[in-house]
Protein backbone atom coordinates (compact mmCIF):
# COMPACT_ATOMS: atom_id res chain seq x y z
CA UNK A 1 0.00 0.00 0.00
CA UNK A 2 1.30 3.40 -0.73
CA UNK A 3 3.02 5.19 2.31
CA UNK A 4 2.26 8.88 2.98
CA UNK A 5 4.66 11.59 1.51
CA UNK A 6 4.93 15.13 2.32
CA UNK A 7 5.37 17.26 -0.62
CA UNK A 8 7.11 20.28 0.10
CA UNK A 9 6.86 23.15 -3.00
CA UNK A 10 10.60 23.75 -4.84
CA UNK A 11 10.91 27.23 -4.11
CA UNK A 12 10.44 26.97 -0.43
CA UNK A 13 13.99 24.71 -0.25
CA UNK A 14 17.51 26.00 -0.58
CA UNK A 15 20.76 24.57 -1.05
CA UNK A 16 19.43 20.98 -1.91
CA UNK A 17 18.99 19.46 -5.19
CA UNK A 18 17.36 16.67 -6.52
CA UNK A 19 14.10 15.63 -8.71
CA UNK A 20 11.30 13.21 -8.22
CA UNK A 21 9.41 11.01 -10.61
CA UNK A 22 6.32 9.51 -10.16
CA UNK A 23 4.53 7.49 -12.38
CA UNK A 24 0.90 8.13 -12.86
CA UNK A 25 -1.30 5.09 -13.33
CA UNK A 26 -5.38 5.04 -13.53
CA UNK A 27 -6.65 2.45 -11.17
CA UNK A 28 -7.02 -0.21 -13.91
CA UNK A 29 -3.40 0.53 -15.18
CA UNK A 30 -2.33 0.19 -11.30
CA UNK A 31 -3.85 -3.58 -11.51
CA UNK A 32 -2.19 -4.44 -14.96
CA UNK A 33 1.78 -2.67 -13.73
CA UNK A 34 1.03 -4.56 -10.29
CA UNK A 35 0.94 -7.99 -12.77
CA UNK A 36 3.77 -6.68 -14.66
CA UNK A 37 6.19 -6.34 -11.76
CA UNK A 38 4.88 -9.57 -9.97
CA UNK A 39 5.83 -11.24 -12.89
CA UNK A 40 8.74 -9.37 -13.34
CA UNK A 41 9.89 -10.38 -9.88
CA UNK A 42 8.73 -14.15 -10.46
CA UNK A 43 10.97 -14.13 -13.74
CA UNK A 44 13.95 -13.25 -12.01
CA UNK A 45 13.96 -15.07 -9.21
CA UNK A 46 13.32 -18.19 -11.61
CA UNK A 47 17.00 -17.10 -13.46
CA UNK A 48 18.48 -17.00 -9.76
CA UNK A 49 17.64 -20.74 -8.95
CA UNK A 50 18.96 -21.81 -12.48
CA UNK A 51 21.90 -19.84 -12.55
CA UNK A 52 25.15 -21.57 -12.09
CA UNK A 53 28.01 -18.96 -12.26
CA UNK A 54 27.14 -15.10 -11.75
CA UNK A 55 29.73 -12.25 -13.08
CA UNK A 56 28.99 -8.94 -11.59
CA UNK A 57 30.57 -6.55 -14.17
CA UNK A 58 32.13 -3.62 -12.87
CA UNK A 59 32.97 -4.78 -9.51
CA UNK A 60 35.90 -5.52 -8.59
CA UNK A 61 35.95 -8.98 -6.47
CA UNK A 62 33.45 -10.97 -8.76
CA UNK A 63 35.47 -9.66 -11.70
CA UNK A 64 39.09 -10.68 -10.14
CA UNK A 65 37.27 -14.36 -8.43
CA UNK A 66 36.05 -14.52 -12.30
CA UNK A 67 39.91 -13.80 -13.96
CA UNK A 68 39.35 -10.79 -15.53
CA UNK A 69 41.44 -9.37 -18.33
CA UNK A 70 40.87 -6.77 -20.38
CA UNK A 71 42.57 -4.25 -22.82
CA UNK A 72 40.98 -0.92 -23.54
CA UNK A 73 38.12 -1.93 -21.53
CA UNK A 74 36.36 0.49 -18.56
CA UNK A 75 33.63 0.33 -15.52
CA UNK A 76 31.48 2.55 -14.12
CA UNK A 77 27.81 2.60 -12.67
CA UNK A 78 24.80 3.49 -14.41
CA UNK A 79 20.99 3.07 -13.07
CA UNK A 80 22.25 1.71 -9.77
CA UNK A 81 24.21 -1.27 -11.51
CA UNK A 82 27.95 -1.76 -12.05
CA UNK A 83 29.27 -2.29 -15.77
CA UNK A 84 31.97 -3.03 -17.68
CA UNK A 85 32.34 -2.14 -21.69
CA UNK A 86 35.53 -2.54 -24.17
CA UNK A 87 36.21 0.44 -26.50
CA UNK A 88 37.88 -0.34 -29.94
CA UNK A 89 41.12 -2.78 -30.21
CA UNK A 90 39.97 -3.80 -26.53
CA UNK A 91 38.69 -6.66 -25.35
CA UNK A 92 36.59 -8.28 -22.08
CA UNK A 93 37.63 -11.72 -21.01
CA UNK A 94 36.46 -13.87 -17.85
CA UNK A 95 35.63 -17.52 -16.56
CA UNK A 96 32.67 -18.68 -15.39
CA UNK A 97 31.59 -22.00 -14.26
CA UNK A 98 29.32 -24.23 -15.79
CA UNK A 99 27.92 -27.70 -15.29
CA UNK A 100 29.31 -30.12 -17.84
CA UNK A 101 26.24 -32.42 -17.43
CA UNK A 102 24.14 -30.05 -18.15
CA UNK A 103 22.64 -27.89 -20.90
CA UNK A 104 23.14 -24.55 -20.22
CA UNK A 105 23.25 -21.10 -21.58
CA UNK A 106 25.47 -17.62 -21.05
CA UNK A 107 22.78 -14.54 -20.24
CA UNK A 108 24.25 -10.76 -20.35
CA UNK A 109 22.75 -7.99 -19.46
CA UNK A 110 22.21 -4.86 -21.31
CA UNK A 111 20.94 -1.33 -21.11
CA UNK A 112 17.88 -0.81 -23.36
CA UNK A 113 18.84 2.45 -24.54
CA UNK A 114 22.71 1.92 -25.35
CA UNK A 115 23.00 1.84 -29.07
CA UNK A 116 23.84 4.77 -31.56
CA UNK A 117 25.19 1.96 -34.50
CA UNK A 118 28.78 1.36 -32.37
CA UNK A 119 28.12 -1.48 -30.22
CA UNK A 120 29.00 -4.22 -32.42
CA UNK A 121 30.74 -7.22 -31.21
CA UNK A 122 31.75 -10.79 -31.06
CA UNK A 123 31.10 -12.89 -28.13
CA UNK A 124 33.08 -16.42 -28.26
CA UNK A 125 32.99 -19.51 -25.69
CA UNK A 126 36.14 -21.53 -25.53
CA UNK A 127 37.45 -19.91 -28.17
CA UNK A 128 34.63 -20.53 -30.35
CA UNK A 129 32.33 -17.74 -31.93
CA UNK A 130 28.84 -17.88 -30.38
CA UNK A 131 26.95 -15.06 -31.66
CA UNK A 132 28.17 -11.26 -33.13
CA UNK A 133 25.77 -8.88 -31.50
CA UNK A 134 24.70 -5.53 -32.15
CA UNK A 135 22.97 -3.57 -29.75
CA UNK A 136 20.78 -0.57 -31.04
CA UNK A 137 18.70 0.71 -28.27
CA UNK A 138 16.55 -2.40 -28.11
CA UNK A 139 14.11 -2.15 -25.40
CA UNK A 140 14.89 2.02 -24.27
CA UNK A 141 14.84 2.90 -20.50
CA UNK A 142 15.13 -0.66 -18.92
CA UNK A 143 17.75 -3.39 -19.11
CA UNK A 144 17.63 -6.65 -20.48
CA UNK A 145 19.00 -9.98 -20.90
CA UNK A 146 20.25 -12.04 -23.97
CA UNK A 147 21.14 -15.60 -23.67
CA UNK A 148 23.25 -17.87 -25.76
CA UNK A 149 22.55 -21.62 -26.29
CA UNK A 150 26.00 -23.29 -25.37
CA UNK A 151 26.14 -26.38 -26.47
CA UNK A 152 28.06 -29.77 -25.93
CA UNK A 153 30.91 -29.08 -28.67
CA UNK A 154 31.06 -25.46 -27.27
CA UNK A 155 31.60 -26.72 -23.59
CA UNK A 156 32.77 -30.49 -24.12
CA UNK A 157 33.95 -31.85 -20.37
CA UNK A 158 35.13 -28.22 -19.24
CA UNK A 159 33.84 -27.08 -15.85
CA UNK A 160 34.99 -23.25 -16.43
CA UNK A 161 34.47 -21.80 -19.85
CA UNK A 162 36.42 -18.89 -21.11
CA UNK A 163 33.91 -16.12 -22.13
CA UNK A 164 35.07 -13.29 -24.51
CA UNK A 165 33.71 -10.00 -25.93
CA UNK A 166 35.91 -8.37 -28.92
CA UNK A 167 34.59 -5.35 -30.54
CA UNK A 168 34.47 -5.52 -34.33
CA UNK A 169 36.69 -2.60 -36.11
CA UNK A 170 36.03 0.98 -35.25
CA UNK A 171 33.07 -0.37 -33.10
CA UNK A 172 32.78 -1.17 -29.45
CA UNK A 173 31.64 -4.10 -27.04
CA UNK A 174 28.11 -2.75 -25.46
CA UNK A 175 28.28 -2.19 -21.48
CA UNK A 176 27.52 -5.32 -19.97
CA UNK A 177 25.73 -4.79 -16.68
CA UNK A 178 25.96 -8.93 -15.73
CA UNK A 179 27.13 -12.21 -17.04
CA UNK A 180 25.70 -15.71 -15.74
CA UNK A 181 25.73 -19.03 -16.95
CA UNK A 182 22.55 -20.85 -16.03
CA UNK A 183 21.11 -24.19 -16.55
CA UNK A 184 18.06 -23.69 -19.07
Amino acid sequence: SPKDVELVPFNTIHEERYNVYWDRFTESGWAEAKKHYAGEQDRSMEIERNTIDYLQTGDSASEEAHGLQHKNSFSGESNTRKWRDAREDGYIRYKLKTDPVRTSKLRLTFWGSDGGGRLMFDIRCNGVLLATQEIRQNFPNRFFDLTYPLTESVIGKSAALNIELIPHTDKRVARIFGARITKK
